[in-house]
């Protein structure tokens, strides 16, 4: 039996791990890293559903992309919510080609159901930006 800090940090060293394996220029990780630490202050600041949407218009979604700074934020969407879907807090299948129906389910939830959503996502984001700043070398750009 694990805890549930011991599945969380595996996650989110899967997901670290993930993006120093795709990113050999280091560009994509380097930004993932600088808006990753951001995350869970949008989250406090605007709303979890904001903070999604935000990522959404500044990422690569539906339209494919070299830049760097799209594909970190898609990533960062990615790996929030599947960590929701992992913990059965959300139920689309394919939260990369299904983001939109990512925020209309997270949108329709009720206040409890909404309040554990962004509670887990607080909680994967601050493990994510703990491995990043532990794993990606290299300054955060912005």
């Amino acid at each position: 039996m694990r805890t549930g800090s011991q599945e969380i940090s595996e996650y989110a060293l899967e997901c670290i791990n993930e993006i120093i394996d795709i990113d050999k220029n280091k560009d994509i990780a380097k930004r993932y890293k600088s808006y990753i630490k951001a995350f869970p202050a949008l989250i406090i600041s605007e709303g979890f559903l904001l903070a999604l949407a935000f990522t959404i218009s500044k990422s690569d979604f539906g339209n494919p992309s070299d830049s760097a700074e799209k594909i970190a934020r898609r990533y960062i969407f990615i790996h929030v919510t599947k960590w929701l879907k992992e913990r059965g807090i959300i139920t689309v299948d394919d939260v990369e080609k299904k983001y939109k129906d990512v925020i209309k389910e997270l949108s329709e939830k009720e206040v409890k159901s909404y309040r554990l959503a962004t509670q887990e996502a607080l909680r994967v984001s601050d493990w994510l930006r703990r491995f990043a700043e532990g794993m990606i070398e290299g300054e955060d750009e912005s």
